[in-house]
């Protein structure tokens, strides 16, 4: 997807008024609605990575190996769900929570 569409798609992803994406994001209110009225047509990279973010998800270029910059008009983009990982590590620090907690016991045992 180019910058517009992924913009398109990010934006709809969420209920949030511009006042939230800007609140989530860090990027003003006007950024978005400028770029709302306009369908994404001047959106940045950073922009849509700070979009991606606030969703759960992460940005990544698919033609960077090919030499062309973020925000160059031929730029194109996909999405990946980081909410995976994420419950993976609080699985993780469950697990690890329950460990200690029984290493504790055992230490804690009078010989």
């Amino acid at each position: 997807m180019n910058r517009s569409e992924m913009f398109m798609l990010l934006f709809g992803k969420k209920p949030w008024t511009d006042y939230e994406w800007a609140k989530r994001t860090g990027i003003t209110r006007a950024t978005f609605g400028n770029n709302r009225k306009n369908n994404g047509k001047n959106i940045k990279a950073n922009t849509l990575e700070a979009m991606a973010k606030a969703c759960g998800l992460e940005l990544s270029q698919d033609n960077s190996d090919e030499g062309i910059r973020p925000n160059s008009k031929d730029a194109r983009f996909s999405l990946q769900a980081v909410n995976e990982s994420i419950q993976k590590l609080k699985s993780r620090i469950k697990e690890l929570e329950e460990e200690n907690k029984m290493l504790r016991k055992l230490i804690s045992k009078p010989s």
